[in-house]
């Protein structure tokens, strides 16, 4: 027991509280004005079923279009502070053109202009989607081509980000690779505690203080990435339960 009133505890105490400060630091800071487009549909009739374009006419208001194309995205304001008369530009490949364009809600008063392929979208303002959760859904309809899609824009004070789709094979390395990291924190748990387990005699059933201090660093990594795997799982099963929803439109 003399070891459990040494230094180290005292220091795994200090580590964790200056951890904790850090966290709560970095979740109550003054975050950037920055505007983020996230592109969360972008389909195509002819990459869904390639085989039917030969045998199907589509005009819009009267005008023959060749491909029809649709992209669909959220804006809103990731900082602390209020934007005030954002402009956000989309832009598609050139051979394509803008049909349509949709923002919502509409009561928001949200301007869009068009150009060929790209689209101008004006907002009044974009209120911090943390404090007023304010999200302006997009909605653009398309002749053409919908990728590679781009985003920019920005002014005195703000920026703009761009997040775009993920594909689905890229999902699943993201999980493969947090599985990995989670075999190798089990792997280095098993092992950290062998060795304190050796040195100071306390065992894996044990339950005491002693074996809290001892485990608060596995503990701490193996939280950590717990909850890394359950916020990703979370997104690409919303994104999943999005692209099944849409299917059935």
């Amino acid at each position: 027991m003399h070891r459990l009133y040494t230094n180290a505890p005292a220091a795994w105490i200090s580590a964790a509280v200056a951890t904790v400060t850090c966290i709560v630091l970095i979740r109550f800071r003054k975050r950037p004005r920055r505007a983020v487009f996230r592109e969360i549909g972008n389909s195509s009739l002819v990459r869904i079923w390639p085989g039917v374009r030969p045998k199907i006419s589509m005009a819009f208001e009267d005008r023959p279009i060749k491909e029809l194309g649709q992209v669909e995205g959220e804006i809103f304001n990731e900082g602390s502070e209020t934007i005030q008369h954002p402009t956000i530009i989309l832009g598609l490949p050139e051979s394509s053109i803008v049909l349509d364009v949709s923002v919502n809600p509409a009561e928001l008063e949200g301007q869009s202009t068009t150009d060929g392929s790209k689209v101008r979208i004006r907002l009044p303002y974009l209120n911090p989607v943390g404090d007023h959760s304010q999200i302006v859904k997009v909605l653009v309809l398309v002749d053409g081509e919908t990728e590679p899609l781009s985003v920019s824009g920005g002014g005195e004070g703000w920026s703009v980000r761009f997040v775009p789709l993920v594909n689905p094979r890229r999902e699943r390395y993201l999980l493969m690779a947090l599985g990995f990291l989670g075999a190798v924190a089990l792997l280095v748990a098993y092992l950290y505690g062998a060795y304190i387990e050796r040195h100071y005699g306390i065992g894996i059933n044990e339950v005491s203080w002693r074996s809290f201090i001892y485990n608060s660093p596995v503990l701490i990594v193996m939280g950590t990435l717990l909850l890394l795997f359950m916020k990703t799982f979370s997104r690409i099963m919303d994104r999943k339960l999005l692209r099944i929803g849409r299917s059935f439109r």
